[in-house]
Order: structure tokens, then sequence, then C-alpha cells
């Protein structure tokens, strides 16, 4: 019976959707928080959640291209990702 190694890209696209939900969880109490009424803390907010979306995003860009290059090659055994 033949012994197939992971695929790697699998390996690295659950790191990525790993690091994304950890990231997510991290910044989730910080986000829940009332509103504040300080200008700056303000500021620092959307600060977070606009570096956290950023991130997110270069995630999910990784993880897609990651995917698609398993796509291309026959090995994933995951469905195309369409939005």
């Amino acid at each position: 019976m033949p012994s197939f190694a992971p695929d790697p890209n699998q390996e690295l696209i659950a790191a990525l959707i790993l690091e994304a939900g950890r990231l997510i969880e991290n910044a989730a109490p910080e986000l829940a928080r009332g509103w504040p009424s300080d200008a700056g803390e303000q500021y620092q907010r959307i600060t977070l959640l606009a570096d956290l979306a950023e991130t997110i995003t270069a995630l999910s860009a990784a993880a897609t291209a990651l995917h698609s290059l398993g796509e291309s090659s026959g090995t994933s055994s995951f469905k195309t990702i369409t939005r």
C-alpha cells in the first residue's frame, strides 16, 4: 500500500487559518468593550480594527493562494473557494 506524505500546503493553510483565529481572539476583548469617549482611545480602537483587518486579509490571501496551488496540481482535497 503506498504511503503519501502530507501536503505541506495543507499544513501551512491550516497554520495560517489558526493564526487568524488567534489574532481575532486576542483582539476581541478590546474590540468588544464599550465605545470610549476619549478621541485618542477611539483612534486606537479604530487602528486596532484596521490593523487586524489588514492582517486577516493577508493571511486569507496567502491561504487562498496556497489552496489554489494545490488545486492546480491536483493535490488539494478542498473545493475551489468562491465569493
